[in-house]
């Protein structure tokens, strides 16, 4: 017997059933992170150094977010920001240090675009483009890119983990 009450999976829904069968067995919320999730979000590794996973670009934004709170601009800066960005920032006479700075700068409207996208790529009212090779492009559209300094975020893939290229 299977048994799924529509929108049954929103926080605080209220039914006159429970959700029935063999797939609700066990389920948690994608929405709440547990103690193994975090534990995941830092690798501390033998020698005592710390790798900041970014398997997916939600995980990425997370680490990001992490880093900015915790003001851990190197951390963000060696493992976060991709290779690209770091050699434009050469290639222009500058520091590549000088974006992880503007990020810290505009924390707030950082922070601001990510709450109108709190699952990257699937947020509903972001649009992802691929100009090229493993850069995408993830933008806001509508109503949810009122009122942001900043409403789109582009992320490349290096080595089989996500990466920040820029924020516009």
């Amino acid at each position: 017997m299977k048994y799924h009450p529509f929108l049954a999976n929103l926080p605080d829904a209220q039914t006159g059933f429970a959700p029935v069968g063999d797939r609700f067995d066990g389920a948690k919320n994608p929405n709440m992170m547990t103690a193994a999730d975090a534990e995941r979000m830092v690798v501390t590794n033998p020698d005592g150094s710390v790798t900041l996973p970014s398997n997916s670009i939600r995980q990425l934004m997370s680490q990001v977010v992490n880093c900015l709170q915790a003001d851990e601009l190197e951390l963000l800066h060696d493992q976060l920001v991709s290779t690209t960005t770091k050699g434009e920032y050469r290639e222009r006479g500058k520091d590549s240090f000088a974006f992880v700075e503007y990020l810290s700068r505009n924390r707030g409207d950082v922070l601001e675009m990510f709450q109108r996208m709190p699952m990257a790529e699937n947020t509903p009212a972001v649009a992802m483009h691929q100009p090229t090779r493993n850069t995408f492009k993830l933008q806001l559209t509508g109503i949810a890119k009122k009122g942001l300094n900043y409403t789109t975020m582009w992320v490349t893939q290096e080595k089989g983990t996500w990466k920040l290229m820029w924020m516009e």
